[in-house]
């Protein structure tokens, strides 16, 4: 009986480090995938705040260019009516001569 209580007493020990080394296995195990999927998470932050910051460049470049292009279309409008008052004035002037012409017409 001394002998299997001796036994007893040197096996628990070494069964509860057994099982402290195998818990500190599978913590150490648990917080190597906890810190590889943290790291994979940073990474995929880093990444789209990378693509968010490239797409507001984008947009504030095609809004720039946006505001462009409304001002051409402006100054095209200011033109065409430029144009369009021109070409109204001309119109009354050649109806004008055309009228002066029927004047001097060798029947009037």
């Amino acid at each position: 009986m001394k002998h299997s209580s001796r036994i007893a007493k040197t096996l628990i020990p070494v069964l509860i480090l057994l099982l402290a080394a195998a818990m500190t296995a599978v913590f150490l195990t648990r917080a190597g995938e906890l810190r590889k999927n943290v790291n994979e998470k940073k990474a995929l932050l880093f990444k789209s705040r990378a693509v968010w910051e490239q797409t507001a460049a984008d947009k504030e470049a095609l809004l720039k260019e946006l505001t462009e292009v409304r001002n051409q279309i402006r100054e095209a409008e200011l033109s065409l009516d430029e144009a369009t008052e021109k070409a109204a004035g001309l119109k009354a002037e050649i109806n004008a001569l055309q009228e002066e012409m029927k004047s001097f017409s060798p029947g009037n």
